[in-house]
């Protein structure tokens, strides 16, 4: 009878194993790709999939529920152990070094097809940083439209970490509130006047080149 009890409660948690395997992809496993290789970062977005950013690409910002501007930045990873890993990104002034902003948070992994781990909820924010953009009182030029360098960290729980930077282009599309927000002349809490008075600047050319903010 003990044998019979015991049969049963294994074949019973083999059902439920097989069940937890079934539907969504595989969690990613703690290393993924070959431990001996050089880290392998891919800096990714979500526009109804992931796309892989390239150096001097654009970075669409979105409005978060809590208000302001945010840019969503994930990683797609091999050659890492991913288990209580880290991504972290931040928005660099390439002018002055500036910080416009940085956020770090935990994420969660599943194993792609060519051997990548990836963002495991690729339509939620959780998985990837929510790097807040706008409104900015660090930066000395408009975000909307200007190239900045976009720095993303991949930090393992051994202490290694892996850096990638690449240059790219915030912009707000035909968001004009957004816009006003990105204007290096916003003061948070102010309001906006949705007027464009456009043109690309660089370093050192004004600091003005998109919507006035009023004062």
């Amino acid at each position: 009878m003990l044998l019979k009890i015991v049969a049963s409660t294994v074949a019973v948690a083999a059902t439920i194993v097989v069940a937890a395997g079934c539907g969504g992809e595989p969690a990613a496993p703690c290393q993924v790709g070959d431990p001996t290789l050089e880290p392998e970062l891919q800096i990714v977005v979500p526009r109804g999939g992931l796309v892989e950013l390239a150096d001097g690409d654009v970075l669409t910002m979105t409005q978060p529920p809590q208000g302001g501007m945010i840019a969503l930045v994930g990683l797609r990873v091999r050659n890492v152990d991913t288990c209580g890993a880290t991504v972290q990104a931040a928005l660099i002034d390439p002018c002055d070094q500036h910080v416009l902003g940085v956020e770090r948070r935990p994420v969660t992994f599943r194993l792609a097809d060519d051997g990548f781990a990836e963002p495991a909820q690729p339509d939620e924010l959780s998985d990837f940083a929510n790097l807040a953009t706008c409104p900015n009182s660090v930066g000395s030029r408009d975000v909307d439209g200007q190239p900045y360098d976009l720095e993303v960290r991949l930090y393992e729980a051994s202490g290694r970490t892996t850096t990638r930077r690449i240059s790219v282009t915030p912009t707000c599309g035909d968001d004009e509130w957004c816009r006003c927000q990105c204007d290096a002349d916003y003061v948070n809490g102010g309001d906006c006047n949705v007027d464009p008075d456009g043109g690309v600047i660089g370093c050192g050319d004004g600091v003005d080149a998109g919507v006035d903010a009023a004062p």
